[in-house]
């Protein structure tokens, strides 16, 4: 396959499997489109937060070998810890805003089968999806109202009017096209 417009064609003519009719195991059928528990949404988080760190590590390892290259001298004179904690936290956020608004999900939320929507089961737009992710890093507590809440919804869910549900389609968006 060379270009999406071959590929479109032989996903037309049946010669590849259409992402979008994913085979959902049988256990996972009942759950498919209902609202994901504590546990499902805690272990994305996780996750989320896990690659997070390693890529600030791995970018704080690469500015100190920088800075070694230009001045020996100064190896430990590196920029105080409270710049890369902002780093992260700015980098989580931007990551969480572009995973939910372009695809519903980020990294930790495909693993466990979940996506994050609006109160019509659409993705979220840029500015709810923005909101939403600096919600959820200000006030992470508000996760845990999943545990009481009826409806499985998180203190963010309710205010923004968005909601987690185990979703384990797949299906493939050319970012080209307009729906």
């Amino acid at each position: 396959m060379t270009s999406f417009e071959k590929f479109r064609q032989q996903l037309a003519a049946g010669e590849v499997p259409n992402p979008a009719q994913v085979v959902i195991p049988e256990k996972a059928k009942s759950k498919q489109g209902h609202r994901s528990g504590i546990v499902t949404r805690a272990l994305a988080v996780a996750i989320d937060i896990s690659v997070t760190i390693v890529v600030m590590l791995v970018s704080y390892g690469l500015l100190w070998l920088f800075l070694l290259l230009i001045a020996p001298i100064k190896i430990f004179e590196m920029p105080e810890a409270s710049w890369f904690f902002l780093a992260g936290f700015v980098l989580l956020w931007a990551y969480c805003t572009a995973s939910w608004a372009l695809s519903g999900r980020t990294l930790g939320n495909h693993l466990m089968g979940i996506q994050v929507v609006d109160y019509k089961g659409n993705r979220l737009g840029w500015p709810l999806s923005a909101l939403r992710s600096i919600f959820s890093m200000v006030f992470p507590i508000g996760l845990l109202w999943v545990v009481v809440s009826p409806t499985n919804r998180s203190v963010q869910d309710t205010i923004l009017r968005t909601g987690v549900v185990h979703n384990w389609s797949v299906t493939l968006i050319d970012p080209f096209v307009k729906e």
